[in-house]
């Protein structure tokens, strides 16, 4: 390092490091924090099972002077002068932890923390994980939720820890791409009691199929069934659309009138900020009403939270960030659109049993929302 700091030139160059060399965990801030942002980080870490003895502390910036702002260039330059041989010279390292935009750009060259945030990358053969920064909390304490659960999400990957929520078993799946299980799918809707559902989207809005050509891509369902023989339990289901790699697209609203025909007798129907789903569907012959929003419901609950499906699974059920660019659905393989289609519809009704539980706790909300809220989305769609 050279004597004196290469951004401002108005103190002597210092790492701003804490913590051993032989540490194999690494967190890496945009700044030194300071002492009571570094308290609260390490006694968050700690509560979640992070052995403290073991982590090492870094900033991209090394520089005491907090008026000075890089460009990403110059940014991306400053890492490669300081930051990465540093941690070149780690040699135990096994994860490290990118708290802020600045930080995973100058580790993995991506820029987006709310798009990267809980996803893993590599470097130097350590897994990346990433989150907002605590600045960034305390600015805004309503997404705090959500940065827990993107520490605790690193923490248990450190811990070799399974993380919450099991995905659905692949004996609960039904993936729709025949004839053949099309028609256990409408069996299935025959016996269902309640049915979260989710449908993913290209090109504009429900109404401007002929001017931009807007689509369904393809629709998913978690639905509590009850058999003949009186057993309940979960079946997922999955259908492709009008994607490009579907066995449908070519005839997929004939499959949505068909799916409407069983779908249209389930009386509790969940979703996630269902108006938007509601009105595409109605547009399809599937005229269903969503009774229970979980977005409404936690808006109702705290105004103040992330309501967003992700921060939402990620903080109440512990489960890695998923999700693929919503805005290009036909440049993925179909089953990839499908299993995230069908994450969507089990994360947001295991999140609505925990919201059912916390409305009943506050009696007078409950009332709102069941009287109040769901009447009036039903209204406006």
């Amino acid at each position: 390092m050279s004597e004196d700091c290469d951004i401002c030139f108005n103190h002597s160059q210092n790492s701003f490091s804490i913590g051993p060399h032989s540490a194999s965990v690494v967190v890496v801030t945009n700044r030194k924090s300071s002492g009571r942002f570094q308290d609260a980080l390490e006694l968050q870490l700690k509560e979640l099972g992070l052995d403290l003895s073991n982590v090492y502390y870094t900033p991209v910036i090394k520089c005491s002077d907090f008026n000075v702002s890089l460009s990403n260039r110059q940014l991306k330059e400053h890492a490669a002068e300081h930051l990465i041989p540093e941690l070149n010279r780690l040699k135990n390292v096994t994860h490290i932890l990118c708290l802020g935009n600045e930080a995973l750009l100058s580790i993995t060259g991506k820029s987006g923390i709310t798009k990267y945030r809980g996803k893993e990358f590599e470097f130097n053969g350590a897994v990346v994980m990433s989150t907002i920064s605590p600045s960034a909390v305390n600015r805004n304490p309503g997404q705090k939720p959500g940065y827990l659960a993107d520490l605790r999400l690193f923490v248990n990957n450190v811990n070799g820890v399974d993380q919450g929520l099991a995905d659905p078993k692949p004996s609960q799946i039904i993936y729709g791409v025949d004839k053949e299980s099309l028609q256990k799918i409408c069996r299935v809707l025959d016996m269902t009691e309640e049915i979260s559902i989710d449908v993913e989207t290209k090109k504009g809005e429900y109404y401007q199929k002929d001017t931009m050509g807007s689509a369904l891509v393809s629709i998913a369902a978690t639905c509590v069934i009850r058999t003949p023989e009186g057993k309940r339990g979960l079946v997922v289901w999955a259908v492709p659309l009008s994607h490009r790699g579907s066995v449908w697209r070519n005839a997929w609203e004939k499959v949505m009138r068909i799916l409407g025909k069983h779908i249209s007798g389930i009386k509790e129907i969940d979703a996630h900020n269902g108006s938007y789903d509601c009105k595409w569907m109605f547009q399809y012959d599937m005229p269903l009403m969503v009774t229970f929003d979980t977005m409404l419901a936690i808006a109702l609950l705290n105004e103040n939270v992330q309501k967003g499906l992700k921060p939402q699974a990620m903080a109440r059920l512990a489960v890695p960030a998923w999700g693929i660019d919503t805005g290009d659905l036909d440049s993925y393989d179909i089953m990839d659109v499908l299993w995230y289609n069908i994450l969507d519809t089990w994360y947001t009704y295991h999140i609505k049993l925990q919201l059912v539980k916390e409305l009943k706790a506050q009696p007078r909300l409950d009332k709102i929302f069941r009287t109040l809220t769901m009447p009036a989305q039903a209204d406006l769609i």
